[in-house]
Order: structure tokens, then sequence, then C-alpha cells
């Protein structure tokens, strides 16, 4: 595996149950390509029981309220970006952007209390 590609999404379907997955109607909020270790955030929410994670990076989804994942991806992004795209082994495709994007007008429509989706694909 070579990293992972991460989109954070506001599901269209604010249920009072998180959502199971992306589906087309859905608010993208930020998207980025991280290193191996660039999920380990989402997996330690998961392990402190404020985010709940399925899949098996084909993706893995992984849900959360917006007011436990808007703060770290607004504020303090906890992963590496993958690199400048000259290391042969990795695997780069252009509309896939290695710097973090986080649309600021589509966070700020996000209330505290919505559920958040990110899916999350291996990049192998």
């Amino acid at each position: 595996m070579i990293g992972w590609h991460i989109r954070i999404y506001r599901p269209a379907d604010q249920g009072p149950t998180p959502p199971m997955g992306h589906s087309a109607g859905d608010l993208l909020l930020a998207e980025w390509q991280a290193d191996l270790r660039g999920i380990d955030w989402l997996d330690d929410l998961v392990r402190t029981g404020r985010a709940s994670g399925h899949g098996d990076g084909y993706p893995y989804v992984y849900t959360a309220r917006a007011e436990v994942l808007l703060p770290t991806i607004v504020a303090a992004p906890p992963w590496k970006p993958r690199g400048t795209g000259k290391d042969t082994r990795e695997v780069l495709e252009d509309r896939w952007g290695r710097d973090l994007t986080v649309d600021h007008e589509a966070v700020s429509s996000c209330c505290p209390r919505d559920w958040l989706l990110a899916d999350v694909w291996d990049e192998s």
C-alpha cells in the first residue's frame, strides 16, 4: 500500500443514525492524499468511541459528528500529505490533489451535530 485518498462529506440525509456510505447528493467538505499513517487519527477516534468505522479500504468509511471531525481538519491536520510525485513508487492521478483542499463555505454550513463521513480509499 502506498497511502490513502481521503474525502470528507456532509451526507444529505441527516437521520438519527450515522450514514453507512457516501451518496451522490452529499456535500464534499475536504479532500487530500496522505501517507501510510494518514488515517491513524481516524482510527484513534474509533478507538476512543468518538467515531465509527467499517470497510476494507475500497473504501473504509468513518462516521462522526461535525464537532469531532471539523476542528481537526480545519485547524491542525494530523496527517502528512503525500510527496512530490517524483518517487517512482508513487502512483498519483492528476485529479487527486496531494494537498489538503477544504471548502470553507461548505464547512461553515455544517452544524456541530451533523453527521460527517470520511470516505477513505487505499491507494494500492
